[in-house]
């Protein structure tokens, strides 16, 4: 019996020595730097490394075509199946962000290099040259489709969404449609993305921000028998709030996404017919451009 207890004791030893040099080998794997998967290793000769390569020398921006940064194995697991590290891009990342994230995108993918290839050249054409300067993103995803599940269960199918990191574009349509389609996706996209461009450095719009100062974010009292959408321009507003857009005056935020909005998409005809009687408006629209055209928004 003294035998079995010693043998038994032995083997628990050794189990657990095991287990800790498992354990060992697995944290001692070496996590790979993020930054580094945003373009391809520089020895990759395929088509599609070579394009993202000339892609971040010609822009200075990253390109993707997946959103899967990382995946590689990082150990084996109790039942000797590997386990893996995977990494995806995650559109709603925020630098000090302390909120969970609850959207969900999905998405489909380029696959092939005649599709990519063609995207890239729709981008150059159509995008691209209008986004220079301190407007450039860390990187550019570009997807066939982006699809954007809420925490409340709807679905979205944005034409681009733009985070801190990456802004996503989805481009599928984009292959099959007329040149006068393919301008009005373009006015889309750079419609969806210019307001979080702008909203990023929000420090520069200290002036327009200063225009309609102490209404932003107040309750808002629209007299009797006056539009407002009217009263609204009238105190240099071009949209409500989105939230509960009858009772408050719209927030910061909103206000330069609905200006940025304008100021890309409106001909300076159309502008000065639609607001050219408010002079608050007009304003506005002046001082968006000029501080865009010197962020680096080409016109």
């Amino acid at each position: 019996m003294k035998r079995f207890q010693i043998f038994l004791a032995a083997f628990v030893m050794g189990m657990t020595l095991v287990a800790c040099g498992d354990d060992d080998e697995t944290l001692s794997t070496a996590y790979q730097d993020p930054t580094n998967n945003f373009i391809p290793n520089p020895s990759a000769s395929d088509e599609t490394s070579v394009l993202r390569r000339q892609f971040k020398e010609k822009y200075d921006s990253y390109l993707l075509f997946t959103d899967t940064l990382q995946h590689y194995q990082v150990g084996i697991d109790i039942n000797g199946d590997p386990r893996y590290f995977t990494e995806l891009v995650n559109i709603l990342y925020s630098v000090g962000q302390t909120a969970p994230i609850v959207d969900r995108q999905t998405y489909t993918y380029f696959t092939s290099f005649d599709e990519q290839k063609a995207v890239v050249e729709y981008m150059e054409q159509y995008i691209l040259n209008h986004i220079t300067g301190k407007l450039r993103p860390f990187s550019w995803f570009l997807a066939k489709t982006i699809e954007n599940r809420t925490n409340t269960g709807s679905t979205t199918r944005p034409y681009a969404i733009a985070g801190q990191r990456t802004i996503i574009v989805s481009l599928g349509q984009a292959l099959r449609l007329t040149e006068s389609g393919k301008r009005t996706l373009a006015t889309r996209i750079l419609s969806t993305i210019i307001g979080q461009l702008a909203a990023n450095n929000s420090d520069a719009f200290d002036e327009f921000y200063a225009v309609s100062g102490s209404l932003y974010g107040q309750a808002m009292s629209v007299p009797e028998g006056k539009n407002r959408n009217q009263f609204l321009a009238e105190n240099g507003f071009v949209s409500p709030a989105t939230y509960l857009p009858n009772i408050y005056y719209p927030s910061q935020r909103d206000d330069l996404s609905a200006y940025s909005l304008i100021a890309i998409s409106y001909t300076d005809e159309k502008i000065a017919k639609d607001y050219g009687q408010y002079p608050l408006v007009m304003k506005k629209v002046e001082i968006v451009k000029r501080v865009l055209t010197a962020l680096g928004y080409v016109f």
